[in-house]
C-alpha cells in the first residue's frame, strides 16, 4: 500500500522531494489524481513502510501543509 502526499503548490513539492532526497526516503512523483485535489497536478507518492518517516522528516524541516491519502 503506498500513501500520496499533495500539496497546495509545485513549488511545495519541489522543497519536499529536495528534503527526502536529501534524507534518502524513497518517492515518486506522479500526477495528482483529480478525485483527490486540484490544487496541485504533481503529488509525492511513497510506500507505507516509509509514511511515518516521511511525515515525520517533513515536519522537522518545517514543511507540514500536505495532506497524505491512501492511494487504492
Amino acid at each position: 500500500m503506498n500513501f500520496l502526499f499533495t500539496f497546495e503548490s509545485i513549488h511545495y513539492v519541489m522543497i519536499a522531494e529536495e528534503i527526502l532526497k536529501a534524507e534518502n526516503i524513497d518517492y515518486h512523483l506522479v500526477p495528482t489524481p483529480e478525485t483527490i485535489s486540484i490544487e496541485c497536478s504533481m503529488s509525492l507518492e511513497v510506500d507505507d513502510t516509509l509514511k511515518d518517516k516521511a511525515v515525520a522528516t517533513l515536519k522537522d524541516k518545517g514543511l507540514d501543509s500536505f495532506k497524505i491519502y491512501e492511494k487504492k
